[in-house]
């Protein structure tokens, strides 16, 4: 070694060399106000001596420090103790080894110097690529945040949609409707680059160096790892004064480490703490980014939650409302079905009843030219007297199978006594099991109408004026009944009707049954041979005449709209006379004194039909009802020599000889008369109806 070689020249020169040394590094000392009691490479007194060559060169023993490397230290003995030196030749190897201790002391401090300027450099570059992440992330943020303000109206302005579309719903559940919700595409790639730059820049914060490559962040980890050894390594060994002054006494050349030390170590204390204040930044930021990501995932998961569920009542309220269509398809496709099977069988009833009207009128010209011809033939006895000609006993049995029918309309029984089961409940019952309580009867008079515009305008145009009509409605202005009675106001209201609301199928369908059409069903009830019935159209000839109709539309509110019918009828059997003073006197009716009937009435009746086309007027649908109020006999005595006795004499002879004339004929005209009752007594009702008019 360079020690040996110059303690072995000349061991004095290395003395002077070590008091130079020695003073040197005082000198240091004193310059960085080192602490004297510091323990260092030497202690204070023993450099002193040193620089005063007052120790002897065999006190070079270095006492070693507790920072020093275990590998240099060398164990002293009382033989190697300072004041106990032999020669000068003895402590050469000691000087030499305190010599190589120095230099390699030096060789240290060089390099923990270029090991420290090092680090400086390196915090340095992380200390300007930190602020650089610091700014990028601060940029990073405030767009962030940017976008997730925006992003947050728009939540709100669609969780107040869904609040709004979420009430209509349910008003339409009510009605039976239900409402469709679009989603709003317009957000959907918004949320996709928000999500996307919160995860971004989430992984950013949650990575040290989440910009940089794999050998970046190596280099970048370095300093940062060996750190706290350099620390540690500078608080053990350049901290202390003994060093510094070894330093100097060593090399002159690195005299100003001691401030570039302190200046690196002010840099890293700087470098720290902003370091730390940065990592509190980003932390917060963390923390407020956690935040706003956990509400704004809690907000988008509850939209996604509703508008789930909202998408799942749209498609039930589809299936259902495609299930419903289907039902009604099929059933409209049968009622349609239905529908054209009662228009044919119309039809075939119109033609029908065209045929017994003819039928009709050719009886009852039969019978005027019957007794028209009784009258020339017996020119010198009057209608009822008895003649060798006719049936005498057929006269007889008619008569009293007469006054049995007026009886029977008066409520007596043929022996006289009085019916427990009056002939109004009878009829009553009879109405309730064949019209009243069976709802396809009133399907069927409601189909029956719907294909028959043309009644519309014949009732305003034939029977309002030929009858007594009234409207009652509702005025949507004040809110009170309003009542019209007047032809022309009732016209004009109707009118004005079709101008407001074309479509309203209840006000069509009761104005078209407002006629005497709705009396047909009722009276074929009535006439049929029996003690139930009221009109016995086979033994007497007896028909029903409408004397007395009375209409009242009550239109007031949707869904109740109906008519109701006030029938006066009357009960009537031909009376022998063709309407000429030669018959007897037996006509009621005012104004006809000068004139006799070629009817002969028997009672009255007070009919009452209720109709109704709306499906809510009953649980089972549209309503109608007959109802019999009571039976008015018109003859209420026979006293012997009465007109009234005349007059039922006069027509049981005249349907005897029908009757006798029937049975000479052999049944012919039986075989033409039709044998629907119901539409014979509809056609003796028009034909009573053409003679009123």
């Amino acid at each position: 070694m360079v020690a040996d070689a110059l303690i072995s020249k000349d061991p004095a020169y290395v003395r002077s060399l070590l008091a130079e040394l020695a003073s040197e590094i005082l000198r240091l000392q004193e310059q960085t106000h080192a602490e004297p009691r510091r323990t260092g490479v030497f202690e204070t007194e023993e450099l002193r001596r040193w620089a005063t060559t007052e120790l002897p060169f065999e006190g070079l023993s270095a006492s070693k420090t507790p920072n020093a490397p275990s590998g240099r230290q060398k164990p002293t003995t009382p033989h190697d103790s300072l004041s106990t030196p032999t020669s000068a030749l003895d402590t050469r190897p000691e000087a030499a080894d305190s010599f190589g201790s120095f230099i390699e002391k030096i060789d240290e401090l060089h390099m923990k110097k270029f090991e420290a300027e090092d680090e400086v450099a390196s915090l340095s570059v992380e200390l300007v690529a930190q602020r650089g992440r610091h700014e990028e992330g601060n940029r990073q943020f405030l767009y962030t945040a940017n976008d997730l303000k925006s992003q947050n109206e728009d939540l709100d302005s669609r969780s107040s949609m869904l609040s709004c579309q979420k009430a209509g719903g349910a008003e339409g559940s009510k009605t039976g409707r239900s409402t469709s919700i679009s989603p709003l595409p317009a957000t959907d790639e918004g949320e996709r680059k928000l999500g996307s730059r919160v995860r971004a820049f989430a992984q950013r914060l949650a990575s040290p160096h989440p910009s940089g490559s794999h050998e970046e962040m190596e280099i970048i980890r370095r300093p940062s790892d060996g750190r706290e050894m350099s620390h540690g390594s500078c608080s053990s060994t350049i901290n202390t004064g003994a060093d510094f002054g070894s330093v100097q006494s060593c090399d002159p050349e690195i005299k100003p480490l001691t401030s570039s030390i302190d200046e690196s170590r002010k840099v890293i204390a700087a470098l720290e703490e902003q370091l730390r204040l940065t990592e509190q930044r980003v932390m917060i930021l963390e923390q407020r980014l956690q935040i706003v990501k956990e509400s704004g995932d809690a907000v988008i998961k509850s939209l996604n939650e509703e508008l789930a569920d909202m998408a799942e009542d749209r498609a039930k309220s589809e299936g259902a409302l495609i299930k419903e269509m289907s039902i009604l398809n099929s059933h409209r496709r049968a009622e349609r079905c239905e529908y054209e099977k009662r228009i044919q069988e119309w039809i075939v009833h119109d033609a029908n009843r065209k045929a017994e009207v003819e039928e009709y009128k050719k009886s009852i010209q039969s019978l005027l030219e019957t007794v028209h011809g009784m009258n020339v033939d017996v020119a010198d006895c009057h209608v009822g007297t008895r003649s060798s000609s006719w049936d005498g006993q057929a006269e007889r049995e008619m008569h009293q199978d007469l006054i049995d029918y007026i009886q029977l309309l008066q409520g007596i029984q043929k022996n006289g006594t009085k019916m427990k089961r009056s002939l109004v409940m009878t009829i009553n019952d009879a109405f309730d099991v064949e019209f009243n309580a069976n709802p396809n009867v009133a399907d069927r008079i409601l189909e029956y109408y719907r294909s028959r515009p043309e009644l519309k305008d014949f009732t305003l145009k034939s029977e309002l004026g030929r009858m007594s009509y009234e409207v009652v409605f509702l005025d949507e202005k004040n809110g009170k009944d309003m009542k019209l009675v007047s032809t022309e106001d009732i016209r004009s209201y109707f009118a004005s009707l079709e101008k407001i609301d074309k479509d309203d199928d209840e006000v069509d369908i009761i104005l078209r049954a407002a006629n005497q059409s709705l009396l047909a069903d009722p009276l074929s009830m009535l006439t049929c041979e029996g003690d139930g019935k009221l009109v016995h159209s086979g033994s007497f000839h007896s028909t029903l005449i409408a004397t007395e109709c009375s209409f009242k539309l009550d239109l007031r509110r949707k869904g109740q709209r109906r008519v109701k019918v006030q029938c006066e009828l009357a009960i009537c059997v031909p009376s022998g006379s063709d309407g000429t003073r030669d018959g007897a006197e037996v006509s009621r009716e005012k104004g006809c004194d000068e004139k006799a009937s070629a009817t002969l009435e028997l009672a009255r009746a007070n009919l009452v039909i209720q109709f109704s086309p709306s499906p809510t007027s009953t649980p089972s649908g549209p309503l109608v009802k007959y109802s019999l109020i009571d039976i008015k006999p018109s003859i209420i005595s026979f006293e012997v020599g009465s007109d009234t006795e005349r007059a039922i004499q006069s027509a049981a002879s005249v349907l005897a000889r029908d009757r006798y004339s029937h049975i000479q004929d052999g049944g012919q005209r039986a075989e033409v008369r039709p044998n629907n009752v119901k539409s014979r007594f509809m056609s003796r009702l028009v034909a009573g109806m053409d003679r009123i008019r």
